[in-house]
């Protein structure tokens, strides 16, 4: 990743004062968060440093301000216009709102400032792929890195996974697993999945229904300890209520889905929320609740951080829903004008 520049500071900033506020008001956090120590880390602000605008925008998303977050974030970029992790939050917002052109030219800047890095050769063709499920674009990205040896094919393995899942490739999904680490892989949302997922994700592919039932067995396993240890947690509680859909324990994947949702609605976060609730949805479709699937797609497909076009249109876990009229009006409402 690239160093930060210094940012410049701008005397006819008409919004100064504010920042100055927030400034004041992050700090006080920094040092409730830090403790003594706040106070000598906290004077590495500066009032128009880049990390306010990160901060504030990040915090915009999470409520659900999504034009205040890409203002915070332009303005952040702006500030630090070769700041990889600014340009990546902002690529990501406008991704999340489905400004997908917006989105792909902040990745493909990402590209320019970070060429060794393996993940950001994928951006652009990711987009492309949740988007517009568009596969061909992804899958030559990702042979090219994965040709460059193990440690390279180990850093896109969870998106070459997803890919192959999607293109329904048993062979390419089991190479993909074999790169994510033994003790499981907790996504960029911090959603925990056991390693035995994606082994149960293989097996299924393969239409091995006995290997499939034994590798989920496994993962609710090691689900349930995460659960256990994480009770407030609604994320490992979401995976847990799809191992158990995958399963056939309808009544506590839909108990263990609906919890999770509760524990965090949209309302309360705008970013993992969304994704929860479509985890619910699928729980659903999983379990034959075709009806209640639906209500849910029609209601989080239209959100900002909802399941995008690419998603609904390939992934085979959405296949008992193909072929009703709504569930094509969704997938339709989300495909690339």
């Amino acid at each position: 990743m690239s160093k930060s520049q210094t940012p410049k500071q701008r005397a006819d900033d008409p919004f100064a004062a504010t920042r100055f506020n927030a400034r004041c008001v992050l700090l006080g956090f920094v040092g409730l968060q830090w403790g003594a120590g706040g106070a000598d880390r906290s004077a590495a602000f500066s009032p128009n440093d880049v990390q306010i605008d990160k901060f504030l925008g990040l915090i915009d998303q999470r409520q659900g301000r999504w034009d205040d977050a890409a203002r915070n974030l332009e303005r952040s970029v702006e500030l630090d216009p070769a700041n990889v992790d600014a340009i990546g939050n902002l690529a990501q917002v406008y991704f999340n709102v489905r400004n997908y052109d917006a989105a792909i030219v902040m990745f493909d800047r990402i590209a320019a400032l970070d060429p060794e890095n393996p993940a950001a050769r994928t951006y652009r063709a990711s987009v492309q792929f949740y988007a517009r499920a568009e596969t061909a674009p992804l899958r030559a990205a990702l042979s090219v890195i994965e040709a460059e040896g193990s440690a390279a094919a180990a850093e896109v393995a969870p998106l070459a996974f997803d890919l192959a899942r999607d293109e329904r490739d048993p062979a390419a999904a089991a190479r993909a697993a074999a790169n994510i680490p033994r003790d499981g892989y907790t996504d960029p949302n911090s959603v925990p999945y056991p390693h035995a997922w994606f082994e149960g994700i293989v097996a299924k592919l393969r239409q091995d229904v006995a290997s499939a039932q034994s590798a989920f067995t496994a993962a609710r396993s090691e689900a349930e300890k995460i659960v256990a240890s994480q009770p407030e947690n609604a994320k490992p509680l979401s995976v847990l209520a799809l191992i158990d859909a995958q399963l056939g324990q309808k009544d506590k994947a839909i108990r263990e889905g609906r919890i999770a949702h509760e524990l965090l609605p949209t309302s309360k976060d705008a970013v993992d929320g969304p994704l929860l609730h479509t985890n619910l949805a699928n729980v659903y479709a999983l379990v034959g609740e075709k009806n209640l699937a639906l209500k849910e797609l029609e209601t989080v497909s239209q959100i900002p951080c909802g399941p995008a076009y690419g998603e609904l249109r390939l992934d085979p876990e959405w296949d008992a829903l193909r072929g009703d009229a709504r569930f094509e009006k969704i997938v339709a409402s989300l495909a690339p004008k």
